[in-house]
């Protein structure tokens, strides 16, 4: 299920009744002799008020004039791991968290006069292979516009309005349990989990068309689910609907069950070379970097196919390169099943 990850929320016409369990910190003092505090509200003074709960957070900052800000994941409100996505559950939690901080003293106006400056929408899907064997493949795609930043078991396409990310969900549940010195709850195995995160108030507006947190709270689940799959497959899953990227998978695979079989004899790499061609190869697989991988996956030591590799580069310029799997599994089957389980 696709679900709501976290939210964020400004506010400006709120009201603080009660400043108890608000913390404030008051600044600090320039080498001038300046105070940094900035008038906050009912006369405190201060750098910056928050208010930390075990189901959101309150931040108040003057150099943002004073917007009150709320964060909160209301999946993680009802479970360890699974998503929420249901209207009804998403008005209690709200509703919850609107009176408790009543009770904490600050009053909140209307939902139609509340912001909504950040959505993350996930989804979590259990995979066929353990999420690190999908990394290669991941390492492949690049986001519109976006950076790209992969790590052995998580991988980021973002830019400061908005970010696509796939981790091992296992890991971070692991690591978070640990941290808190608690068991962790039973999971999948093979346990990946995609976000979706729309991180400022204006791609809120252009991806959702709406901002104000009454429209979001009435907003049917579908509608959300359609907004999460679209940009997937709009900023990520988007360079294989071109034919050249198709033909770089297929020409990877059929290279690499060809070098295998060569590598049962003498002189492998030299008959590859001598009846494809190293011209072709690389225009074929898109790089040296590629070649490497192919080299590696058909048998060769990394230090092995690092020696062949610079060899050929000292004649020939390198081509733009998509990284390549190190397994039997090939790039298609691994990209039809994360595009399936994600998108479809």
């Amino acid at each position: 299920m696709i679900g709501i990850d976290k939210l964020s929320l400004s506010i400006r016409d709120y009201k603080v009744q009660d400043a108890n369990q608000l913390s404030i910190d008051l600044g600090k003092m320039t080498p001038e002799g300046e105070t940094t505090a900035k008038p906050l509200f009912n006369g405190i003074e201060g750098s910056k008020a928050y208010m930390n709960k075990d189901n959101y957070n309150v931040t108040i900052n003057p150099n943002y004039g004073n917007i009150l800000t709320i964060s909160f994941n209301p999946s993680k409100i009802l479970h360890p791991y699974e998503m929420c996505n249901d209207n009804n559950q998403l008005k209690g939690i709200w509703s919850g968290i609107k009176r408790d901080m009543r009770e904490s003293g600050i009053i909140l106006p209307e939902e139609r006069d509340i912001s909504t400056t950040r959505i993350d929408l996930a989804k979590n899907i259990e995979t066929e292979k353990p999420v690190s064997h999908y990394s290669r493949m991941f390492e492949s795609l690049r986001g519109k516009r976006m950076n790209t930043v992969t790590f052995p078991s998580s991988h980021y396409f973002r830019n400061k309005s908005q970010e696509i990310v796939f981790y091992d969900k296992n890991l971070e549940i692991e690591h978070e349990y640990k941290k808190n010195k608690k068991i962790p709850p039973s999971t999948p195995e093979c346990f990946m989990r995609g976000e979706y995160k729309a991180k400022k108030k204006d791609k809120v507006s252009n991806v959702f068309k709406f901002n104000s947190l009454d429209y979001f709270l009435e907003s049917d689940p579908s509608y959300r689910e359609g907004i999460f799959k679209e940009q997937l497959e709009k900023q990520v899953f988007h360079k294989l609907d071109k034919p050249e990227q198709l033909e770089i998978f297929t020409n990877y695979d059929a290279h690499l069950a060809y070098l295998k079989m060569l590598k049962e004899g003498r002189n492998a790499l030299l008959k590859f070379m001598a009846i494809h061609g190293t011209e072709k190869i690389l225009n074929d697989l898109g790089s040296f970097g590629v070649l490497k991988n192919l080299l590696v996956d058909a048998g060769y030591t990394n230090d092995a196919a690092v020696k062949e590799v610079n060899k050929l580069r000292k004649n020939m310029q390198s081509a733009s390169f998509v990284y390549a799997s190190r397994n039997n599994e090939t790039f298609m089957s691994q990209y039809n099943e994360i595009l399936t389980k994600f998108v479809a």
